[in-house]
């Protein structure tokens, strides 16, 4: 048996990094994510891809993309290898809830949450409770519209209980099958939800706990002539640029809700695996695909390499009682004791937890050392989709178009950390970028391709 190393690694969507109240940005508090954090290593990360495919791919694997070879949303996988394999061989029951239709072939049991692009009842669990509750029509209806307006028109169809939301069914049937996890192996429970980048109305509950007096302030429709260059909107342009103060406090409203209701979640699930005496045994792991653009430049969505998109919480707590060592000091949620860190070290050290070798050609660091005051990270990370790539240092963000081997955007994040000046046709960009692409080049070199990894 395993002592210690029981895992709970919550998943989810567009989930920007700043949104947790500690930072202060935005009129939302979450307490329970605050807690949370002081009692491990919440650190912020980039991710491996600010599109949701490959993002998703990436926490699974470790790899990059250009290593697993999914760039961009593309054809849908099948099936998936990974860490969740590599548990499921050492002997980990594993179980998963909600979005890990990719994974079906390793888990024990499973409850799996179709797209929400589809309003297939065979292949999901929501749907079918929602046909149960004689609710299907609803929860088809509210995803047509999704799929047809995006974040434009939030209706709920009626969906306006908690438990009748998509992840909030996801957190049910997950405390559900907390009720019977092994006492005599180690488990891992992954718990998949479709998170608050998901374009859908916030329950009502959790939209009376926001304030949304000032969340159009500062807003700015978008640059028509500079769109592409900072992003893949998946919006027309003409609806970009008829969007209001209104209308993005309206979007921000619903977004903000619905981190609130995944900090209720995660209490839940933790509350849960203490009252089940597994705290003093479990690790909780907790990361996301994307970050979420919320009118920054006056864009909307995630398919970016701007800040808000690419950034992502990378959290590792330990289980009640664990020893940090001689004189360690608490982590904190700013990220003052680390270099750069991405989606293959939180890879890296979910499999250090687990004591098995991290996924072939993974070229992550664990990041446990930092629960003991030591620094981890890199000099610079990498992030990609479609043509796009994106290097950041410790103080510069470039990204590229690989096709057309030129500089879409160069911001300086230690003089400008809100990005507002773009440095491409600076004076000073050439020799600057000289430099930048000397250390991309550094950096891609081991990203070798790994066949068979997705």
């Amino acid at each position: 048996m395993r002592e210690n190393r029981n895992m709970l690694v919550i998943l989810t969507g567009g989930l920007r990094a700043d949104v947790v109240s500690r930072f202060h940005p935005w009129p939302l508090r979450t307490p329970n994510l605050n807690a949370i954090g002081d009692e491990g290593l919440a650190v912020t990360g980039v991710t491996a891809s600010p599109a949701t495919t490959p993002s998703m791919v990436s926490l699974l694997t470790g790899l990059s993309p250009r290593q697993h070879g999914v760039l961009d949303e593309g054809p849908r996988l099948d099936r998936l290898n990974g860490w969740v394999k590599q548990l499921a061989d050492v002997g980990y029951h594993i179980a998963g809830i909600g979005r890990v239709e990719l994974l079906l072939e390793h888990l024990h049991e499973a409850a799996i949450v179709a797209d929400l692009a589809t309003g297939d009842v065979n292949n999901c669990s929501y749907m079918r409770y929602l046909r149960h509750r004689g609710m299907l029509d609803r929860g088809r209806n509210q995803r047509r519209q999704r799929v047809n307006h995006g974040p434009f028109q939030l209706d709920n169809f009626g969906l306006t209980a908690p438990s009748d939301d998509v992840d909030g069914f996801i957190t049910q049937q997950a405390l559900m099958t907390m009720e019977h996890l092994p006492t005599d192996k180690p488990w891992c429970l992954i718990v998949s939800y479709t998170g608050p980048g998901n374009d859908l109305p916030a329950p009502p509950a959790y939209l009376q706990r926001i304030n949304p007096n000032k969340l159009g302030n500062g807003f700015a429709p978008a640059d028509q002539r500079t769109i592409d260059e900072y992003a893949e909107s998946p919006y027309p342009r003409a609806v970009l640029q008829r969007m209001t103060p209104k209308i993005i406090a309206d979007i921000r409203h619903h977004y903000l809700a619905r981190v609130a209701m995944l900090d209720n979640m995660v209490s839940l699930l933790r509350d849960t695996i203490d009252r089940h005496g597994h705290a003093n045994t479990t690790w909780t792991l907790m990361s996301s695909d994307s970050g979420r653009l919320l009118g920054e430049r006056g864009l909307l969505g995630y398919r970016s390499m701007l800040g808000p998109a690419v950034y992502v919480p990378l959290w590792v707590i330990p289980p009640k009682g664990y020893q940090r060592g001689k004189g360690d000091q608490p982590a904190e949620l700013m990220t003052l004791n680390h270099q750069l860190l991405g989606t293959a070290d939180w890879v890296a050290t979910l499999c250090h937890i687990a004591a098995v070798d991290p996924p072939r050609g993974c070229a992550g660091q664990s990041m446990l050392p930092g629960l003991h005051g030591e620094v981890v990270g890199h000099e610079s990370v990498l992030s990609e989709f479609g043509t796009r790539l994106m290097l950041e240092t410790m103080q510069h963000r470039v990204t590229f178009d690989v096709e057309g081997d030129r500089a879409r955007s160069l911001f300086d994040l230690v003089r400008d950390p809100q990005e507002k000046k773009d440095l491409v046709g600076d004076q000073e960009e050439l020799v600057l970028m000289d430099m930048l692409r000397y250390q991309l080049a550094g950096s891609l070199l081991p990203l070798r391709p790994i066949r068979g990894a997705a």
